[in-house]
């Protein structure tokens, strides 16, 4: 290959590679951005997670570029570095990166219903002291036939809890997400030494054109991801009601007391309000259309409606993952108890079955209690 080739090949993947890690640190700025504008901020937010994670993952990035671009020399007139100088920097690459992913472990691991997952964090750590004391010719095969897998495993692990229990729009942008961060695995694939033996000085091109590609379609993905909080969308629920379109109360479960009932005096009182406010405020907007969110301060009602009744869930925040299932909450119990409804006479304890329903639909465990109920 000529030597203009090779340069042309090193410059094209030089920018790749400034691209990737200035993309990256913008999008964690933006994601702690959104973490400081809480009003309540927490130390265990995710959203701490994912831009540490990405944070450090653009130091990596910049102690990789000169580990493969600086310390070669002919750049800024700087010498060439020795070995055991490059190897350095890499150690702090691979060291920088496998403590994000500790970090994104332990915020992942917060959502996941199954803690068996902190498995990925020990895994972590583990990899944090081979990368330090591992000769470097041995740590480049760990990496890539052990640590790479298993953040793939962890990432997939984390889409299919997304996918289960998350709704809307944060679905689809988790699921682009992920998809994004393989390529960016793929990328990092295509420059390791085994590759560029393989293909030669090329590869390196195309794998820092894709880790850039990848940093790319994570931060277009990033304001899709409306708020993080639909992630750990079932600390927001408080109550749930359901009314007959005249007003009366059919079921009430107060989530944060854990308490279930079809209906006691307060929840019969309270039922009443709630249609007494929905009326109120539709005859003040003059429109026959019907409510769908009420916000008042640190609460609010989302409503859904079928045929017979309709749903009101009291939460802290109206996320859209509470909104559809709501309405998919609404929908079921509809059709379970379609017969009912349609000669309602004042009974209401025959709709005590659905408190299982709600405790399946709106809390942490749902998919659990869910294939339970399907089961009976």
């Amino acid at each position: 290959m000529q030597p203009i080739y090779s340069e042309l090949f090193r410059d094209i993947a030089l920018s790749a590679q400034i691209a990737a890690v200035l993309f990256a640190l913008q999008f964690s700025l933006i994601i702690f951005n959104e973490w400081r504008k809480q009003r309540t901020r927490s130390w265990k937010d995710i959203r701490l997670g994912w831009g540490s994670f990405l944070m450090l993952a653009a130091i990596h990035l910049v102690f990789f570029t000169i580990a493969d671009f600086y310390s070669l020399g002919n750049i800024f007139g700087a010498p060439p570095a020795t070995l055991i100088e490059r190897v350095l920097w890499l150690r702090l690459g691979y060291i920088t990166l496998q403590t994000g992913l500790l970090v994104l472990t332990i915020a992942v691991n917060r959502i996941l219903a199954h803690r068996a997952f902190h498995f990925f964090s020990v895994l972590s750590l583990v990899s944090i002291v081979l990368s330090i004391v591992l000769p470097h010719d041995i740590l480049r095969i760990v990496a890539l036939a052990i640590i790479a897998p298993a953040v793939i495993v962890e990432l997939l692990a984390f889409t299919y809890f997304t996918v289960k229990t998350v709704k809307g729009r944060m679905r689809r942008s988790v699921g682009v997400f992920f998809i994004s961060f393989i390529a960016v695995i793929v990328g990092y694939g295509f420059t390791s030494d085994f590759a560029i033996t393989a293909l030669g000085p090329v590869s390196y091109t195309i794998g820092a054109m894709v880790i850039a590609a990848g940093c790319i379609i994570m931060g277009t993905t990033l304001p899709n991801i409306t708020d993080f909080d639909e992630f750990n969308w079932w600390t927001s629920v408080r109550e749930l009601y359901v009314l007959t379109r005249a007003g009366v109360g059919l079921l009430s479960v107060n989530f944060s007391e854990e308490h279930t009932s079809t209906m006691d005096t307060d929840s019969l009182l309270t039922s009443g309000g709630i249609t007494g406010i929905r009326e109120v405020l539709k005859k003040i907007m003059g429109t026959e259309e019907e409510l769908q969110i009420v916000d008042q301060g640190t609460m609010k009602m989302l409503f859904a409606y079928s045929k017979h009744v309709l749903g009101v869930l009291v939460v802290t925040k109206p996320l859209e993952t509470l909104i559809e299932k709501l309405s998919s909450f609404v929908r079921r119990f509809e059709v379970l108890f379609a017969g009912v409804l349609e000669e309602f006479d004042g009974n209401i304890s025959v709709f005590a079955p659905a408190q299982r329903l709600a405790l399946a639909e709106f809390t942490r465990t749902q998919e659990f209690t869910r294939e339970k109920i399907v089961g009976t």
